[in-house]
């Protein structure tokens, strides 16, 4: 199952996009591609914030990131220490 979250394309800048799918498990692989920066960190923050509610396993793939700024590294760490202490996992898939 293939979705885009949270919002419609057309409000992310042009050349980002946020990719969701669900494995035989039930982890959710959050793709992104483009540039993780100021521009896009709220909408990447709310997903993230949704499915740690839901205790969710997410796996990120950043290997379709072209650039990551300061907020996005900030937005990783963040939910990286979320969650180890509020029971979700995250984890970047290293392929």
């Amino acid at each position: 199952m293939h979705s885009r979250h949270p919002s419609p394309e057309s409000l992310h800048p042009p050349g980002f996009e946020m990719h969701e799918q669900r494995d035989e498990r039930g982890a959710v692989r959050l793709s992104l591609s483009g540039e993780l920066d100021l521009a896009v960190a709220d909408s990447v923050r709310s997903r993230l914030h949704e499915l740690a509610r839901a205790h969710a396993t997410v796996i990120l793939d950043l290997s379709d990131l072209q650039f990551i700024d300061s907020t996005g590294l900030q937005l990783l760490i963040i939910n990286f220490n979320d969650a180890t202490h509020n029971g979700w996992q995250l984890r970047i898939d290293p392929h």
